[in-house]
């Protein structure tokens, strides 16, 4: 059971020493919009922001950012627009929807902002198993207007005397940035061996992609994020996983399954929150 809150309404949510912070950005698709699944069982942010979900028997904090790159957002802002649109000038709708999805961005790119600058771990989520090199983007504006902040937020915290990293980088570290692809290419879904070498060639790619894009580099403390060196942080999740995730397919094998009496295939041995679970580790110390 986890305690919710809005991150603009902080309650005193625990007395615990320790506790580390996941943050989950990314894409979600529209028919399953909980991109933090198979880590939170629901969520309830209809807007946009940042929602806080508390694990007290386990001393984790998570923060889902609900932003224009949830295609549910989008589907809303793109509903609401053909709604409330009542003009006849040429090209009015298109430059409606430019200034309201730009403001979607700017709100968007705050919130990742807050996510990279409060977190320990960072997941991104995608639906499918490829990178999307707009990130690259993305990830240079959050920088950029994290840079422009870090003067006052730095002074700010000194102020209140918060101490250790926050008054030497402005946050507690330099968060973690792992990466989730909710679903595998279907021929290597049954194939573990097949489906890890995928996972480490995509690593190499991703390390690569953000090296050359002077995303990450060897100075942590200044870098947005950081990729672990040798560890393993890219994830594809198998059909089989995906259940964990109660997606509509895995449910409807397991109504099949009980109707017809037969049993279903044991569980998989890899799962996305073991392979979490070894990065908590460290940063719990």
């Amino acid at each position: 059971m986890t305690n919710i809150f809005s991150i603009s309404d902080i309650p005193e949510f625990s007395k615990k020493d320790r506790i580390v912070v996941v943050g989950v950005i990314g894409k979600s698709p529209y028919r399953y919009p909980n991109k933090t699944s198979p880590l939170l069982p629901a969520v309830h942010c209809e807007e946009n922001g940042i929602e806080c979900h508390w694990d007290e028997r386990k001393s984790i904090l998570y923060l889902h950012a609900v932003t224009y790159l949830d295609t549910k957002r989008l589907v809303s802002l793109a509903s609401e627009l053909d709604e409330d649109s009542k003009s006849t000038v040429k090209d009015a709708d298109a430059a409606h929807w430019l200034v309201a999805s730009g403001e979607l961005a700017m709100e968007s790119c705050r919130a990742i902002a807050l996510i990279f600058h409060l977190c320990h771990i960072v997941v991104l989520s995608s639906p499918t198993p490829v990178f999307d090199l707009g990130y690259l983007q993305l990830f240079k504006a959050v920088d950029g207007y994290r840079a422009e902040l870090i003067a006052a937020t730095t002074e700010a915290l000194l102020r209140s005397a918060a101490g250790g990293a926050w008054d030497t980088h402005g946050r507690p570290c330099c968060p973690r940035l792992l990466f989730h692809f909710r679903r595998a290419p279907a021929p290597l879904r049954r194939a573990p061996a097949a489906l890890k070498r995928l996972e480490h060639s995509v690593e190499d790619q991703i390390y690569f992609i953000l090296r050359k894009a002077r995303i990450i580099t060897n100075v942590c403390a200044k870098s947005l994020f950081a990729i672990p060196k040798n560890e393993e942080f890219v994830y594809m999740s198998s059909d089989a996983d995906t259940g964990n995730a109660r997606d509509v397919s895995s449910l409807i094998r397991g109504l099949v399954h009980l109707c017809t009496g037969t049993e279903p295939d044991p569980a998989p041995q890899r799962s996305f929150r073991q392979f979490l679970q070894s990065h908590l580790d460290l940063a719990f110390g």
